[in-house]
């Protein structure tokens, strides 16, 4: 004689193993902010070395004789005078988005609420008051004498 066959299975106390052994959490993903954060810092140091090679390159070429006592500027002189005006422009262009993205990337990474520690946070700011007033006080110095070469005629 054989036992009946039972009709309904034994529910076991235990999770199924697959409930216990599932694929691994994944891990959190990167904020939105964060990305934006890097992407901003690469846009920030590319425009800071736009400007600040431009600036450079403006004290590399040669001056030519301008003003009072000089005899009519040649195509030459003219095409070098633009070519410093030009480079005058992307430097003061190119820093001024420097300086503004800057302040605005120290606000939002201030103000985001994300994993990053304090003192993160504090040194983005610094950095952002530090460049903004540097390049308030180099814009009333050094900047003058290029907005002169700029609005010279």
């Amino acid at each position: 004689m054989q036992p009946p066959p039972p009709s309904e299975p034994v529910p076991s106390p235990y999770p199924p193993p697959s409930a216990v052994y599932g694929p691994p959490p994944r891990p959190p993903r990167a904020l939105a902010t964060d990305r934006l954060a890097v992407l901003l810092g690469v846009v920030i140091g590319t425009l800071i070395t736009v400007g600040l090679l431009a600036i450079h390159a403006i004290y590399l070429i040669a001056p030519t004789c301008t003003g009072f006592g000089c005899p009519t500027p040649t195509a030459d002189q003219l095409a070098a005078q633009n070519l410093v005006r030009a480079l005058a422009w992307v430097f003061a262009i190119a820093m001024d988005l420097a300086v503004g993205l800057s302040v605005s990337l120290a606000f939002m990474i201030g103000g985001t609420k994300s994993e990053l520690p304090e003192a993160t946070k504090r040194g983005v700011y610094t950095f952002a008051i530090v460049f903004l007033a540097v390049w308030l006080v180099f814009g009333t110095s050094a900047l003058s004498s290029v907005l002169s070469i700029l609005f010279r005629f």
